[in-house]
């Protein structure tokens, strides 16, 4: 999407259709359906053990998407596709069982930390670990979240529910 930009209207100057649809219906259009996906991962992922071996969660599924962002070629990733600030949110949760913790991340580029979150864990509970930050991105910008975890043998992240283990990313402002 282009995010639009508003002319200045001088004073003599005639009120046409085109400037009206320029300045009031795209822009309106544009910011009724700001671009918003929501990916999140449908299939069963083992995280293997290792406290310092980061896991890439492979998001493979779509829930919305209304500029192009999520794509199955590129599965486990958002990749930007109109420029400016957005507000990303995403979460990995993790099936009972274990005693020690579990960590998520939400990276841009697989270089940058937007946020890394680590959580204690109840034994007897499933943990859900959020991660959430804002970010100025580009075009081509892309989105990963992340997991690990303390334990001696690989655990599972839960699935089969949109809300368990996803990402998404929002435009918020140019």
């Amino acid at each position: 999407m282009i995010v639009p930009s508003f002319d200045d209207f001088i004073a003599s100057e005639r009120v046409t259709a085109a400037k009206l649809n320029k300045n009031v219906r795209d822009s309106g259009n544009f910011y009724k359906g700001r671009p918003l996906a929501f990916a999140y991962m449908a299939a069963a992922l083992s995280v293997p053990t290792g406290t310092s071996t980061w896991t890439t969660v492979n998001l493979d599924t779509e829930k919305f998407d209304n500029d192009g962002i999520f794509t199955t070629s590129t599965p486990g990733r958002l990749t930007i596709q109109t420029p400016g600030l957005y507000h990303i949110e995403g979460q990995v949760r993790y099936a009972s069982g274990g005693t020690t913790y579990r960590a998520g991340r939400i990276q841009i580029n697989n270089t940058t930390d937007l946020d890394t979150q680590y959580y204690p864990l109840v034994p007897s509970n499933s943990c859900q670990v959020y991660m959430k930050g804002w970010a100025q991105l580009v075009p081509g910008d892309f989105l990963v979240v992340s997991t690990l975890h303390g334990e001696s043998t690989a655990q599972s992240l839960q699935v089969n529910k949109d809300h368990y283990t996803y990402l998404r990313a929002r435009w918020v402002s140019a």
